[in-house]
């Protein structure tokens, strides 16, 4: 538990909920991406404010999100559009200014994204349409331009628990974005300090030296292009711990 915990968990997230119940009855093409789905569907690492639904190339993808907005009026949600030209972009705001939450409420984005997915779509507790993780990795190091520790964070968490090839992942990324400088990247991604970190909604706060070397881990890998490091040698620790084990009985 930290201090976050009682807004999310008492606030933020039932109305989450609601809102992805109501949603799920519509069977459209969307699905939970984004930090929300990572952590509430996968991974419960720290605590995520918005909601983000994206299609691929759906050629219906504005009548989709004015039906998903219909829905959400009809089910007694108080609804804010944020004005918009795009025709693969909406953007709502969920009960703002009303049952205790943050004065935005809660956000929710539409996006009708490039056609180029990988892994997916799982049923995860959270929904029932959940973004791959893999799919997540290459969307989080397409969006470390815009800066956000939040996603260094996400993708220190999907490398402590999956096994990838950051040649693979990138290679995916840049189906779907062209153009990124891979050490830029690596660059921006070094260049968060503790206090950062600390910035993070953490569920349980971490210890930050140890979150330092993940980070130091993660960008050598990913600058390399090399075999994630991270999930091998949590591997290799499970399996010195289970022989260990074997031994003493």
């Amino acid at each position: 538990m930290t201090e976050y915990s009682s807004y999310y968990e008492t606030k933020l997230y039932p109305i989450q909920n609601e809102v992805l119940k109501s949603l799920s009855d519509l069977r459209l093409p969307f699905y939970l991406t984004g930090g929300t789905a990572l952590s509430r569907g996968y991974y419960n690492h720290r605590y995520s404010d918005d909601l983000d639904f994206f299609a691929n190339d759906d050629k219906a993808f504005l009548s989709h999100a004015e039906l998903c907005i219909d829905r959400l009026i009809s089910s007694g949600f108080k609804v804010d559009a944020e004005p918009s030209n795009s025709d693969s972009f909406s953007r709502i705001y969920v009960n703002r200014n009303t049952n205790g939450l943050n004065q935005e409420g809660l956000k929710i984005d539409f996006v009708n994204d490039v056609s180029v997915h990988f892994g997916s779509i799982e049923n995860t507790p959270v929904f029932y349409r959940t973004d791959s993780v893999r799919n997540i990795l290459s969307n989080k190091y397409t969006a470390i331009y815009r800066l956000s520790i939040k996603d260094v964070v996400d993708i220190c968490e999907i490398a402590k628990n999956n096994s990838f090839n950051w040649n693979d992942i990138i290679n995916e990324a840049e189906q779907k974005e062209a153009g990124i400088d891979l050490k830029e990247v690596v660059q921006i991604f070094k260049s968060y300090d503790d206090n950062s970190f600390k910035s993070i909604k953490w569920t349980k706060e971490p210890d930050y030296k140890i979150l330092r070397s993940t980070v130091e881990s993660v960008a050598y890998d990913m600058l390399t292009l090399a075999d994630n490091s991270l999930y091998t040698l949590k591997q290799e620790k499970k399996r010195k711990k289970k022989a260990d084990f074997e031994f003493e009985r």
